[in-house]
């Protein structure tokens, strides 16, 4: 029995459910990828917080059958959304990828003055939301953030009104980001947000936060001010 914990993805698992099936690409990751087969231990998540313990019954050529052995719920802790203005693609999958592992619940990519870069089209968002999925499965998460559609910057900060925003700034002293509840982190592109950007975030009562005395790329600023906000160990 493989030592190692597999997660794998079922959005229409249920908590009273007595059985999985796997098809697609979890059936392919399971069968062809891993080559489990019946006996082996699994879990299963359904991106809404359960996690459902599994022992594979069947792997036939195109869908794998799972019995349920049990459920957990898993806390859906502090509701962070990462902003992220438009990189080029690689570098903002990989800032996704990694702000994923670390717990955000959504993803807001938008087009920031100073953005170069082209809105994505549907196939670069359908690859980011799968590499938000394959993140979950590797941190061994039980919540999906959501990946919306490119937005423009008045769009993202609408989107994200009620709740406390914190913008990164370069060169500033390094200081902690305190405080609780729901919160957006901002983060411009290479060229930095715009001043009239920065003018209207001070207006929404945002706090504008430096993790590094030094000037960070937009991908390892995202990743550093979502780990000291969710405070991760």
């Amino acid at each position: 029995m493989p030592s190692h914990r597999f997660l794998f993805y079922s959005p229409s698992t249920e908590s009273g459910d007595v059985a999985v099936e796997l098809t697609l690409d979890e059936h392919h990751h399971l069968a062809r990828v891993l080559r489990l087969g019946p006996g082996d231990e699994v879990f299963v998540t359904n991106g809404r917080g359960l996690r459902a313990s599994c022992r594979v019954q069947d792997v036939g050529a195109d869908r794998a059958a799972l019995a349920v052995t049990g459920t957990e719920s898993e806390p859906r802790g502090r509701e962070v959304t990462l902003a992220l203005a438009l990189l080029r693609k690689e570098k903002f999958a990989q800032a996704l990828e990694q702000c994923v592992e670390l717990g955000i619940a959504r993803c807001i990519p938008f087009v920031a003055v100073h953005s170069q870069i082209e809105p994505y089209g549907a196939g670069t968002m359908e690859r980011l939301r799968r590499v938000a999925v394959s993140a979950m499965k590797q941190s061994f998460r039980a919540w999906l953030p959501e990946v919306t559609e490119p937005e423009t910057f008045a769009g993202m900060v609408r989107r994200c009104a009620g709740g406390g925003i914190v913008a990164g700034e370069h060169g500033a002293a390094a200081r902690p980001v305190v405080g609780s509840g729901a919160l957006t982190v901002v983060v411009g592109p290479e060229a930095g947000l715009g001043d009239g950007e920065v003018d209207a975030l001070r207006r929404t009562g945002a706090t504008f936060a430096s993790v590094s005395r030094h000037r960070l790329r937009s991908e390892t600023a995202a990743v550093a001010l979502v780990t000291a906000v969710l405070q991760v160990d």
